[in-house]
């Protein structure tokens, strides 16, 4: 599967949080140009929900579509900052990602309505810039923000993200009940590889707590707005 990597995840709680960051600084090195920052994205699907419930009945064919940036500090609200238009593609453990960078107002990307029809025409004008087919019907329906540190391990190659502080920024009411600002314990490890290997360092990160397991961030979080609560 060319193009494709190998994702694993280790998923614990912000108790073991401090444990497994010594853990990536004692084994990896921390990555030279984007060591820590925020992450949000804006999720889209379509009225049926068919991203998610890919994931929840565990098809092994999965596909998300998102917009993603970074934000930062010291920048105006209507100053112009870089996105990201993200196509990922799963087969299993495998993962493959189309990836488009566009400018756009940061006002725009973090505080507009889901609902309003400017963040879907931003989704679709941009595909359509850099030629991503993508299904007529996709809306926005949430925004998910966290925290990242980034590393890199120098035996293997593999690059590491710890992800905490997960929360939805913004929940589309028009297709979604909204209940306010959601926010999970959970810290997520993620190890992205081109080839399915083993690291010595993760046996510390299960006596830190930390489990193998599939983990969504939008799965997690959609599972939340439509059940109550999150999937063990």
């Amino acid at each position: 599967m060319r193009g494709y990597t190998r994702e694993r995840k280790f998923v614990g709680s912000s108790v073991g949080f401090d444990l497994c960051l010594d853990i990536l600084n004692h084994y990896c090195l921390s990555d030279s140009r984007h060591s820590v920052g925020i992450i949000e994205s804006i999720y889209f699907d379509d009225h049926k929900f068919s991203a998610y419930w890919d994931k929840a009945d565990g098809s092994g064919l999965k596909r998300k579509h998102r917009i993603r940036w970074y934000p930062g500090t010291g920048l105006l609200p209507d100053s112009k900052t870089q996105a990201f238009l993200e196509v990922k593609n799963r087969i299993g453990s495998a993962r493959d990602k189309d990836r488009m960078a566009f400018a756009a107002r940061r006002s725009l990307l973090e505080t507009a309505d889901l609902h309003d029809s400017v963040i879907q025409s931003l989704l679709y004008e941009n595909a359509a810039a850099a030629r991503i087919n993508l299904p007529a019907d996709l809306v926005p329906t949430v925004s998910i923000r966290y925290h990242r540190h980034r590393f890199v391990c120098p035996h293997s190659g593999s690059r590491i993200c710890l992800d905490t502080n997960l929360h939805i920024g913004r929940i589309n009411g028009d297709v979604l009940q909204d209940s306010g600002q959601i926010t999970t314990d959970a810290v997520v490890c993620e190890i992205k590889s081109p080839t399915h290997i083993e690291w010595e360092w993760t046996g510390c990160l299960f006596r830190a707590g930390f489990k193998l397991r599939s983990f969504s961030k939008y799965g997690q979080f959609m599972h939340a707005i439509l059940n109550g609560g999150f999937s063990e």
